[in-house]
């Protein structure tokens, strides 16, 4: 759990006992709204599983193809190994832990595989997994220190866009706590947003 105090975070209790600290960074990804409670706080970041599968050896692919990615649908494949990976995301997602894998994916691709990717319709499937997108209302990730509670800081919420973020947040959130001006303004990603409804929507979501 969080030890709150006087409105400000006084420690982290853990299965090894306390531990004495003045800020907490909530970087828990999936979980983030769930730290969150543990400090009274309302995060707005949810589950969404994501399906991932991989073909078998599809001897037209080559290393140097490029990620391809249907706007339109969140359709994308690039190659991995010697295949293609290849997902989608749903239109009636529902926030869920599950990280089973939904084979029937492999179904609701089927039309738009036909139309992008032919070959990929008579390739084998040789492995998937499921995983876990952390989704913000707005698909854009929570960044900073949060108002209503001293020393509590976020960097989740990505919405998928992690891999491609995570660097470039990291060493301007530092900045930010060492009370450094960062390089480029993260007032746009502010929890407070929530709150206020100002709030810039992000629609290239795969």
């Amino acid at each position: 759990g969080i030890d709150v105090r006087e409105a400000r975070i006084s420690a982290v209790t853990t299965s090894a006992g306390d531990i004495v600290a003045p800020a907490v960074f909530n970087c828990a990804g999936a979980w983030a709204g769930e730290v969150g409670k543990m400090a009274g706080l309302s995060v707005p970041v949810e589950p969404y599983p994501r399906n991932i599968f991989v073909t078998d050896r599809m001897p037209a692919v080559t290393r140097d193809h490029p990620m391809t990615i249907d706007m339109t649908t969140s359709f994308y494949f690039h190659p991995e190994g010697e295949g293609l990976l290849f997902g989608m995301g749903r239109s009636n997602e529902t926030p869920s832990f599950d990280t089973q894998v939904d084979w029937s994916m492999l179904d609701a691709m089927a039309e738009v595989v036909e139309r992008r990717a032919p070959s990929l319709g008579t390739a084998g499937v040789r492995t998937a997994w499921a995983g876990l997108y952390e989704m913000t209302p707005d698909h854009q990730p929570i960044l900073g220190p949060v108002d209503d509670l001293d020393g509590f800081w976020c960097a989740c919420g990505f919405s998928g866009h992690g891999f491609q973020q995570a660097p470039a947040v990291g060493h301007l959130l530092a900045r930010c706590f060492l009370g450094e001006k960062p390089e480029v303004s993260l007032d746009v990603y502010a929890h407070r947003r929530f709150r206020t409804g100002v709030v810039e929507p992000e629609r290239n979501v795969i």
